[in-house]
Order: C-alpha cells, then structure tokens, then sequence
C-alpha cells in the first residue's frame, strides 16, 4: 500500500518547494490583513454604538483623560497646600485675610483649570452607568482641600472601573 501524502511530498521539486512557501506567505499575510480589517469593523461599530448612546469618547481614552485630570488635581491640592499662608492669632486679622484669599485663589483655580472638564466626564461617566455619590457631592462646589482631594480620588475610582467595561 502506498503512502499518497509521502510519495506527493518526494515529487516535489526545489522550485516547487518556494513556490509553496510564497503561498503560504501571501496566505498568511492575506489573513493579517483580513484581521486587521476586522478589528477595524469591529472598532467602527463599537464607535457607531457609543455614538448612539450619546458618548463623546471612548472609553479607552474616557479612563486615560480622567486619570490625568484626577492627576492634575492631586497636584493643584499639593502645590497649594504647600503654599498656604500660616495663621497666627498675633496677627488674627491678616492671617484670616490671607488664608481666605489663598482659598479663593484655590477655588478660581479649580473652576478655572477643572470644573468643566471634571463635569463633562462625570457626564460620560454617567452615560456608562458609573456613578459615584461623593463625586456628585463635591464636583461642583468642592470647598476645601479635602472636597477637592475627594474629587480628585472618586473621579480616578471611576476611571480605574473603566478597564472591566471596555
């Protein structure tokens, strides 16, 4: 009895054997290429969806934009802690004056360089039905700096739930 597959493979020439190869070559490249157009699909259609439910960004760089804000904050706490003016009862009346304008400094600056960026993803958040309470409580109107570090860690909370949802 004859082996067919054995006897197919020894009658192969050398030319032969290249041409096989680029075969399998193009073959796998074609493949390659029909994934990655999948994916690409795949992506489109994730995006398709995310814009009928409302979402403005994905939610890879939702997560990503909410981590470097919840950054951002942290370090606008520390900076202005660090450089927050001392009380003295000595001096009761410009001390008060001082820590008061150094809060106020501190507010402007977080309505400045946060409050609408933290309000738009507290939105998109929302849309992804991620929720936070204290986030709630303290996002608009965060009045010292533990509102402010409350901010800043319940919005990275958020994002880090991002990872199991994408």
């Amino acid at each position: 009895m004859t082996d067919l597959p054995r006897d197919l493979v020894k009658q192969i020439t050398a030319f032969q054997w290249v041409a096989v190869v680029v075969v399998v070559v193009l073959a796998i490249n074609g493949l390659a290429t029909l994934l990655e157009s999948l994916r690409k699909i795949h992506q489109f259609g994730r995006d398709v969806f995310a814009h009928l439910k409302g979402r403005r960004t994905s939610d890879q760089d939702l997560k990503k934009q909410a981590l470097e804000v919840a950054r951002n904050l942290m370090d606008l706490v520390q900076t202005r802690q660090s450089s927050e003016p001392t009380f003295s009862f000595d001096r009761f009346h410009e001390s008060s004056e001082a820590l008061g304008r150094h809060s106020q400094e501190t507010q402007n600056l977080y309505v400045r360089d946060f409050a609408g960026r933290i309000a738009f993803l507290r939105q998109e958040l929302l849309k992804r039905k991620l929720q936070d309470k204290e986030l709630d409580s303290f996002y608009e109107h965060p009045t010292n700096y533990i509102g402010l570090r409350i901010v800043a860690m319940r919005l990275a909370a958020l994002a880090e739930q991002l990872a199991g949802k994408t």
